[in-house]
């Protein structure tokens, strides 16, 4: 497989381990309404870039199948770390369970960011107006979401951090 082929398959699954930590961090935050229901719609957006980018991935023969496989894995692990955490009673206040949600999803997304800055330099380079015109509009997107988190982590981090003092 060509190194641009791997790009095409690290994007994919960052792009499907970010639609799971969305739909995560939405099941878990259902007490917040805006952060449940903005965190659905945005699993929604990062699976439909995966499946925009595995139909842009077919030329440069990068196989993006495999990659699911990961996300199941990923899927149960976590849940039986939660499942676990909650038997034994290890609880934190809920601020801080959406702190640290929110955390991770800025690192997912950020990773996400990165990766199609790499692909529309790629796209530019090959001269393919199609792909640059997706990973525009995806990284514009992504950016937005990135922006999103950073907000909402700004928002929520006094409450939770000093609320309990």
């Amino acid at each position: 497989m060509s190194r641009v082929g791997t790009l095409f398959e690290d994007l994919y699954r960052a792009e499907v381990e970010l639609a799971r930590d969305y739909r995560s961090v939405a099941e878990r935050q259902v007490a917040d309404p805006g952060t449940h229901y903005m965190c659905g719609t945005l699993a929604r957006r990062a699976q439909a870039r995966a499946e925009r980018l595995a139909e842009l991935a077919e030329p440069f023969a990068a196989d993006l199948s495999r990659s699911e496989v990961g996300e199941r894995t990923a899927a149960a692990w976590e849940s039986m770390r939660d499942k676990a955490s909650a038997t034994l009673g290890l609880h934190a206040p809920a601020g801080l369970h959406l702190l640290h949600d929110l955390r991770r999803l800025y690192a997912s997304a950020s990773q996400v960011q990165v990766n199609w800055v790499l692909l529309q330099q790629i796209a530019q380079a090959l001269r393919d107006r199609r792909l640059l015109d997706e990973a525009d509009a995806s990284g514009r997107e992504v950016v937005t979401e990135v922006k999103w988190v950073r907000t909402r982590l700004k928002e929520a981090a006094p409450q939770a951090l000093l609320a309990a003092e």
